[in-house]
């Protein structure tokens, strides 16, 4: 019975401050997916907090993407590192706990830092995507080894850097782990009024590079071959390809070229398709590169595709609906009504699984605005997704909610 267990986390309020202070820490530290430094300091940071509850805390380099090559230049996105610790792999229960460090906001992008507007709100870059989640992760651990059933419960925490980019460095490590555990847990935030998502699409991330011949645009600009204007031939006409709910394909970025007086040699743009059905992707897909090859054949400019990731669709099978259930029980306590709806969006949720692992993937921060520079976190829910969570953990520990069994 839960009274009679020792359960360290129902005195969490009173260690608000602290964790808001924390939060508003992290946050001012700018980890947007490509400034490795920023995301090698905060890997430290969490790196001495896990050091306190597990002696097997390392971060992992990823290899770089190699996204395409020009004239003998590689065009490699280098990654941030990943943080990988685990504690009692011979615990009858597994947990897998993940989330990510990176955020959507670059170095150049206006959005750097937090405000507070009341003691009940934060606003700024990943205060809920995902460092409020990061923070109740950690904290979750750090009661666990604290409570009376922490033998019980073994886990392993998995953090990448590369998230938000579609998981091209860490994809294979949490598929390779992910048949080791009974039950995955993402601390993505949940919906803006504290429900959690059930059902996500699927979404395959492209980029489309374009080679051309670099000139000098005055002296002799008929020997160049600009890269440039055949990928906006090809970006218009994909963006011109039917658009409906079930299939999306979103233009995200776009780039290239030095100076308005050099013919650009090179261009790229990043494509994004979402849908519910893995054969939509793959059809549209086929649809892009069929516009490619009509292009190619037009034009001495060479397009070429890149595959960076590609996440299944997260299904809802009804082992992980009962799961809900027991968290909409538990929230109860809490005051907190918990519901859950579908949503296009994408996480590691989707990756884990795919590889076989059920996963809960909203267990995160409560908040909204989340990839905008009106980005909130509402600071209750640290301590009341904590205090949840960790009941969650103690009724799985002691039998209450049982596991779906898998194959060992």
């Amino acid at each position: 019975q839960m009274h009679n267990q020792h359960a360290p986390w129902k005195d969490l309020h009173k260690q608000k401050q602290h964790l808001v202070q924390t939060l508003i820490d992290w946050a001012n530290i700018n980890t947007g997916s490509t400034n490795i430094a920023g995301l090698t300091h905060l890997a430290t940071l969490i790196q001495q907090k896990l050091n306190k509850v597990s002696k097997t805390c390392k971060l992992i380099t990823p290899e770089p993407i190699q996204l395409s090559t020009n004239k003998g230049r590689h065009y490699a996105q280098a990654l941030g590192p990943i943080i990988h610790a685990s504690q009692r792999p011979k615990a009858p229960i597994q947990l897998l706990f993940s989330i990510h460090l990176d955020t959507v906001f670059n170095t150049d992008h206006p959005f750097q830092s937090c405000t507070s507007p009341s003691e009940d709100m934060l606003i700024g870059p990943g205060v809920s995507d995902a460092k409020g989640g990061l923070l109740i992760l950690l904290t979750t651990l750090e009661l666990l080894e604290q409570s009376d059933h922490a033998k019980q419960i073994g886990w392993e925490v998995i953090i990448s850097s590369d998230e938000e980019i579609g998981s091209p460095g860490s994809e294979s490590l949490l598929k390779s782990r992910a048949p080791h555990f009974d039950l995955g847990l993402v601390f993505e935030p949940c919906l803006p009024k504290g429900h959690l998502i059930s059902q996500r699409k699927g979404s395959r991330c492209l980029l489309l590079t374009a080679k051309g011949k670099s000139a000098h645009a005055g002296r002799n600009p008929f020997s160049g071959q600009n890269a440039i204007a055949p990928l906006a031939q090809c970006i218009t006409q994909i963006h011109q390809l039917p658009q409906m709910d079930d299939v999306f394909i979103n233009i995200g970025t776009i780039n290239g070229g030095t100076a308005n007086n050099v013919v650009p040699d090179f261009a790229q743009a990043d494509i994004n398709i979402r849908a519910n059905n893995p054969d939509l992707i793959t059809d549209a897909h086929e649809q892009i590169q069929a516009i490619i090859k009509g292009i190619n054949k037009a034009t001495k400019t060479k397009l070429t595709l890149h595959m960076v990731s590609d996440r299944a669709p997260k299904k809802f099978p009804k082992e992980l609906e009962r799961l809900f259930k027991e968290i909409k029980r538990i929230g109860k306590q809490y005051d907190q009504l918990i519901n859950w709806k579908t949503s296009g969006g994408v996480c590691d949720g989707n990756t884990l699984q795919e590889a076989g692992l059920l996963c809960i993937d909203t267990l995160g921060a409560q908040g909204g605005l989340i990839h905008t520079d009106e980005e909130y976190l509402l600071t209750d829910s640290l301590v009341i997704r904590t205090q949840l969570l960790c009941d969650f953990i103690q009724d799985i520990a002691t039998g209450k909610i049982r596991l779906p069994k898998r194959e060992k």
